[in-house]
């Protein structure tokens, strides 16, 4: 079974390196504190469906991308 919130923070996190966008230029673009990111990032909170769709906008991506299922992003990560 797929756990839908890791393979969110996985993509978040993905996408916003592969974006070369830092957790606080992230949450200044979406007007929300670096600690909300962050929170997100480490599984702490969930982002809302507004927030989504910010994030989404600024890495470019649409909002669907974070919760397609693919192989590469099954991969366990021990910070979770």
């Amino acid at each position: 079974m797929v756990d839908y919130q890791v393979n969110f923070i996985q993509k978040m996190r993905f996408y916003r390196k592969q974006a070369g966008i830092t957790q606080s230029q992230l949450a200044e673009l979406c007007g929300v504190s670096n600690g909300t990111i962050g929170n997100i990032e480490c599984g702490l909170t969930k982002p809302s469906f507004d927030l989504i769709i910010k994030i989404a906008e600024f890495l470019k991506i649409s909002p669907a991308d974070f919760f397609t299922i693919e192989d590469k992003f099954l991969i366990q990560d021990d910070r979770l």
